[in-house]
């Protein structure tokens, strides 16, 4: 698959043939260390795990750069022993393993499965790009994006709440202070109005130019149709997201400045 920026630059990401359970519960057996061969692994077993009715009612709900529900993790790891346990039972009983030697042997490798390694590492992005963009690791040929393309999208779409990258970042704070300013500190009306949609415009047809750009560097039928969520879903929650933290933290910041200002004023009782 091919990423190309908002500035045009494109990347060329490979992707794997899906393994199955037994496959990826061996490869990451192996090691849980970030090889190649782990890192597939998890992929082709998050692939599945997520691929589940149960989770469709956390499919792309996640706004982007809001933490991942708790509610979904759980789901999550329910599902992580509901598809690997009869599997690693199966395969060590064949090698004529006992029930309770692959019982604990089990509980050990349930316990790597969520320490730090490829399977880890995988399951962060993997699920942050299912919250986000409502999307499996899967392409529409049925190969499965890399844990590098997976980041690839998620820094395309995630953007810090509050940059001080340019002139975007001096908005930020313009906005914040603004939204905290008396009527009579914040000048002409008619003149901030008429600025303030000259710079919209300016904005919005930059970013309409970016995402056009975008579209037609990959110049791929099948690609773009890949790409096309996520440039439709992540810009726009992206933006209502920072507006939204904009807001709350200047309604915040009022709040508590004049409940500090009334406790700092209260006349003690003779």
């Amino acid at each position: 698959v091919v990423f190309v920026d908002a500035k045009g630059k494109a990347e060329t990401m490979p992707t794997f043939e899906h393994m199955a359970p037994v496959d990826a519960m061996k490869a990451l057996d192996k090691g849980f260390k970030a090889d190649k061969s782990a890192s597939m692994g998890a992929i082709s077993a998050l692939n599945d795990i997520l691929n589940n009715p149960r989770l469709d009612n956390y499919k792309g709900q996640t706004p982007v750069n809001e933490n991942i529900p708790n509610e979904l993790k759980s789901a999550i790891r329910e599902l992580e022993i509901e598809y690997f346990k009869p599997v690693f039972s199966a395969y060590h009983a064949d090698k004529g393993a006992k029930p309770a030697t692959i019982e604990t042997q089990w509980q050990l490798w349930a316990g790597d499965l969520k320490a730090a390694g490829s399977y880890a590492v995988a399951k962060t992005f993997v699920t942050r790009y299912f919250a986000y963009c409502g999307k499996l690791p899967e392409c529409d040929n049925g190969q499965l994006l890399t844990v590098a393309a997976i980041k690839k999208i998620l820094e395309n779409i995630e953007k810090p709440l509050h940059t001080n990258e340019g002139i975007a970042g001096e908005l930020v704070k313009i906005a914040v202070k603004l939204s905290t300013a008396d009527a009579d500190k914040m000048g002409d009306f008619a003149t901030a109005i008429a600025a303030l949609k000259s710079m919209l415009s300016t904005y919005e047809l930059q970013h309409a130019n970016a995402l056009e750009a975008l579209t037609d560097a990959i110049g791929n039928v099948q690609l773009t149709e890949q790409s096309k969520p996520t440039m439709q879903r992540a810009p726009m929650p992206s933006i209502d997201s920072q507006a939204k933290a904009i807001t709350e933290k200047a309604i915040a910041a009022t709040k508590h400045a004049r409940h500090a200002n009334l406790k700092h004023n209260e006349v003690a009782p003779l």
